[in-house]
């Protein structure tokens, strides 16, 4: 007869959720440890609540084991288990795990080890906010909403329809998670949910897009993507004509980015509360951008817009073929010239029978430890560079006269 002696080291009120990370034999005993009552390595799917832990002293050890006195969410299995076998966290029907402690708020991943646990901390966004202004993105979605999120992933795993960190992994595991997301000092960090999938064949786990973002692309018609240019090209698409990049479909959660890549799909328009933005994908990241500021430029075909003429990708002064898009604009309609490039224009100037630079500009992401050249939102650090002279300043201070960049329509040539 074995009779430990038991002693409560911890009440739980409310009850706390357990289910067991265990693959192996893991028993629930009686009170005195001389019967099994159930082996919960075949319970894996269900959810067992502790009212406390006790620490069992055997007679023939001379230590403690902790264990927990559970009771199964049928109620149709109580007693004693050890505690190094069990995990904070409930099963959700139709295959799916909570770890709320870990952070893990939905996962198609059992966990079986502590080390499974670890995932990105720190997720970075980019740009800068206030904690205030992301409240309403710090709100943990409804586990209705994240199944219907993590089915639509794995139905949808490799289509190539998808943005590109989007595509690929999720039949092999999918999780929504908090992690941190640091904003303007002293507010510090919040968290934001996240989807992820397993990088690779391996068991880290990394941060594809906010929820918001995985959400808003599922509602999205994939039929209708807008798409432009080669995805292994990063000259071709359609530029964007204004330093500010958003991670949330409100303009006032996140500000004063910059993000140097031609949009190679657009996914939805006029979103938001305000219904000016778009959400597209970059190179390798999927934002929100001021709908009104995309602009498609074939490369070899410049267009006239507003009195200026527009060129991208390789309409640039250097090349062959840039040499030869210069030679064909015609001074007489226009004898201004913009070529975009990643993150701003270069701008020439029809002089003397030639096209000549003027100068350029380019978006610049603003770091927290630089004084911001304005603290209006709807503004964006830029550099000047004239060739003899390099100003930083904010576009409508910098730009007066040209702030129609930024309510230019979607152009398709």
């Amino acid at each position: 007869m074995t009779n430990p002696k038991i002693t409560t080291v911890q009440q739980y009120t409310p009850k706390q959720a357990l289910v067991t990370k265990s693959q192996s034999n893991n028993y629930l005993w009686n009170a005195s440890h001389t019967k099994k009552i159930a082996n919960l390595k075949n319970y894996s799917k269900t959810t067992f609540y502790a009212s406390r832990l006790v620490s069992m002293r055997f007679p023939h050890y001379q230590y403690s084991v902790n264990y927990y006195y559970v009771t199964s969410n049928n109620s149709k299995l109580k007693g004693y288990v050890w505690a190094k076998t069990m995990v904070q966290g409930k099963y959700i029907k139709g295959g799916y795990y909570s770890y709320p402690k870990f952070n893990v708020l939905l996962t198609t991943k059992r966990i079986t080890k502590q080390s499974e646990f670890s995932d990105s901390s720190q997720y970075s966004l980019g740009g800068y906010s206030t904690r205030t202004s992301l409240q309403n993105f710090t709100k943990i979605p409804s586990t209705s909403s994240m199944i219907k999120v993590i089915n639509y992933y794995r139905q949808h795993d490799s289509d190539k329809r998808l943005p590109a960190t989007l595509q690929n992994g999720a039949k092999q595991g999918v999780k929504i998670a908090t992690v941190q997301s640091w904003t303007t000092n002293p507010n510090g960090p919040v968290r934001i949910p996240v989807i992820e999938f397993p990088l690779g064949k391996s068991v880290s786990w990394y941060p594809r897009a906010t929820f918001a973002v995985a959400q808003d692309v599922m509602t999205a018609n994939l039929n209708k993507v807008v798409s432009y240019g080669a995805n292994n090209d990063s000259f071709s698409g359609a530029v964007y004509l204004n330093g500010l990049v958003f991670n949330f479909d409100d303009s006032s959660a996140q500000f004063r980015t910059a993000y140097s890549s031609t949009i190679k799909k657009v996914y939805k328009n006029n979103i938001g509360p305000h219904h000016d933005l778009s959400l597209v994908q970059f190179s390798g990241r999927t934002k929100y951008v001021l709908t009104s500021s995309i602009m498609y430029i074939n490369p070899l075909k410049p267009v006239l817009k507003d009195g200026i003429w527009y060129g991208s990708g390789n309409a640039i002064s250097g090349t062959q073929q840039g040499r030869t898009i210069l030679s064909k604009l015609d001074p007489s309609k226009s004898k201004l010239y913009r070529v975009i490039g990643s993150g701003g224009f270069t701008q020439y100037q029809y002089q003397s029978g030639k096209w000549k630079q003027q100068f350029s500009i380019n978006f610049h992401q603003h770091n927290a430890d630089e004084p911001a050249s304005t603290t209006d939102k709807k503004n964006v650090d830029v550099i000047l560079s004239t060739g003899q002279k390099r100003l930083q300043s904010s576009v409508p201070q910098l730009m007066s006269g040209l702030t129609y960049i930024n309510h230019l329509p979607i152009i398709k040539i």
